[in-house]
């Protein structure tokens, strides 16, 4: 037996205003770290979500989405009853450069400056030349409530992020302890907390017993 979900089902997204939790369609969310900046959304087909006002403490931003409610509706079983769920998704982030410290950028200024007064050859630049920022990477997780509190089962692998739409995959399989004692399931994506912006236009969630 298995049960879906798939975000191209709907009818569209509602534009929203920045909020540090915003509901997007039924079950489906996105929220900032309370406290530490906002996340808004804009209206169209898929998911176009903008990041900003980001704080340096925050620790997470994310996208939700509900899967088996504590009800007893038959869906909601099939999702808590499931034991192995693959996820497929077709997104792109855009995240806004990181500026640095006012101290580091004047110590990044002098480094370039004795740099282009000592280098002889573009060997010697690319050898003093700062590391480039890695690749953006998410974590997906699904979250099972259990009755005193909630565990989140994380993919084996990062998904890698591109600026351009890409296509990610990802499989999760929750211990059974877990899944025996879970009374709702959610699925979170959770994304480097910086100002940017995230577009997804394919999500889709099967999960099989």
């Amino acid at each position: 037996m298995f049960v879906s979900y798939d975000l191209r089902a709907g009818r569209g997204f509602a534009a929203c205003r920045g909020a540090q939790y915003i509901r997007l369609g039924a079950g489906l969310h996105a929220a900032v770290d309370p406290g530490q900046g906002l996340v808004s959304a804009r209206r169209g087909r898929g998911l176009d979500l903008r990041f900003s006002k980001v704080s340096d403490q925050a620790a997470w931003l994310e996208l939700g989405l509900k899967l088996g409610a504590p009800g007893q509706g038959r869906s909601d079983r099939a999702w808590r009853d499931s034991s192995r769920f693959y996820c497929r998704l077709r997104l792109a982030l855009q995240l806004e450069p990181q500026v640095p410290a006012q101290t580091d950028a004047q110590e990044v200024l002098q480094a370039s400056t004795q740099v282009s007064s000592q280098a002889s050859s573009l060997a010697d630049i690319l050898a003093h030349a700062p590391e480039q920022e890695p690749p953006p990477q998410a974590r997906l997780a699904l979250r099972l409530h259990l009755r005193d509190g909630f565990e989140d089962i994380f993919a084996p692998d990062p998904l890698p992020l591109s600026p351009d739409f890409t296509w990610v995959r990802a499989e999760i399989a929750p211990p059974v302890w877990a899944l025996s004692q879970a009374q709702a399931v959610d699925l979170h994506l959770f994304l480097p907390p910086r100002n940017g912006a995230l577009q997804v236009s394919d999500l889709a969630v099967t999960a099989v017993t």
